[in-house]
């Protein structure tokens, strides 16, 4: 009986752990910090193309709501720029929207406050509000 108990209980709170998100998903044991913890390919850029080939760009996010952006641009014959952003993030009120402060080289680069439509453990879609036809998207690393 308390076996039953505890398994209800547990299911429940998952539950309320639930995601508010337009594209899911619609139940996750993790909460939206943890499936957003770790290490993000950026897949689909804000302009809305891939990044081209031999580019990437990496944001990892953290639990103290701090992150880095990491630009890689291939320029020619192997060589590459590599720029590094950081980034302060936070929730929305509800949690259905996230705010990147980004910082580079101590020099304020401005906030950006994306919708999150999808977050799950492995996929993350962004939407920026002022424009609906720029979506980004990520894939997990780790």
């Amino acid at each position: 009986m308390k076996m039953r108990l505890f398994a209800v209980l547990f299911v429940a709170a998952a539950a309320f752990q639930g995601c508010t998100y337009e594209e899911g998903p619609d139940f996750s044991l993790r909460s939206k910090v943890g499936r957003l913890e770790g290490r993000w390919n950026n897949t689909f850029l804000e302009g809305g193309a891939a990044p081209k080939v031999g580019d990437s760009v990496i944001y990892t996010f953290d639990k103290e709501n701090k992150g880095t952006a990491v630009t890689k641009t291939k320029l020619f014959n192997g060589t590459f720029n590599v720029a590094t952003v950081d980034l302060d993030w936070t929730w929305g009120d509800t949690k259905e929207k996230i705010s990147l402060k980004q910082t580079w080289g101590g020099v304020n680069l401005g906030t950006k406050v994306y919708r999150i439509l999808r977050l799950t453990n492995k996929e993350m879609w962004l939407e920026n509000p002022a424009d609906v036809t720029k979506k980004i998207e990520f894939t997990k690393i780790d």
